[in-house]
């Protein structure tokens, strides 16, 4: 089975979306100015900023827990790693001293 890579764009994409959901939470904090209380549309907009932060380090630790636990998916990123880097993921770990067990 070929393992599946991001392209570049979505790469990018994921890396605008985090910048987006940063600047949306700064935006509706700095909103609120002198009034007493948050618009209800910056309200939203902290609430689905965290929301959103929230769930990408939920799919980042996931990724990682299956990484480091499915045989399949180390493979997979171990093939993507040399195509990509010349250096296959495990070998990446025991260079910065991490013992990459076997999943």
């Amino acid at each position: 089975m070929r393992p599946q890579q991001l392209s570049p764009a979505v790469q990018i994409t994921l890396d605008n979306n985090r910048q987006v959901i940063n600047v949306a939470i700064v935006i509706a904090i700095l909103s609120k100015g002198v009034a007493e209380k948050l618009l209800p549309q910056a309200r939203k907009a902290i609430i689905y900023g965290l929301l959103g932060v929230v769930i990408g380090y939920g799919v980042f630790a996931y990724d990682v827990y299956k990484v480091m636990n499915d045989p399949a998916t180390r493979q997979q990123l171990n093939v993507m790693s040399e195509q990509m880097n010349g250096i296959s993921f495990d070998d990446m770990l025991r260079e910065m001293g991490i013992d990459p067990g076997t999943p």
